[in-house]
């Protein structure tokens, strides 16, 4: 399935198996309280004090992405599944 067919909750579930998979033990060394966004197709991200920023900077190597953004360090618990505030968005 091409991420831009997936649904909000996909994308947001893609993005959260990325991060604890992937980025979490290295973010969370130097980043908790950052944003990061994620590219759901290939994994590429982007960190940064804000989500506009994070958004911006991965938007400009990806135009077509789409992608999920994350507090990094925040429970697990606290992740708002069908938020779509916690989404960029599909272009």
């Amino acid at each position: 399935m091409r991420s831009q067919d997936m649904s909000d909750e996909e994308i947001a579930r893609r993005g959260l198996q990325i991060y604890e998979q992937r980025l979490k033990p290295t973010l969370e060394q130097t980043h908790t309280g950052e944003q990061v966004a994620i590219s759901v197709e290939d994994g590429d991200y982007e960190v940064a004090p804000t989500g506009a920023e994070a958004d911006a900077r991965l938007r400009s190597r990806h135009p077509d992405a789409v992608f999920a953004l994350l507090e990094v360090g925040k429970p697990l618990l606290d992740w708002p599944w069908s938020r779509t505030d916690v989404l960029a968005g599909k272009p």
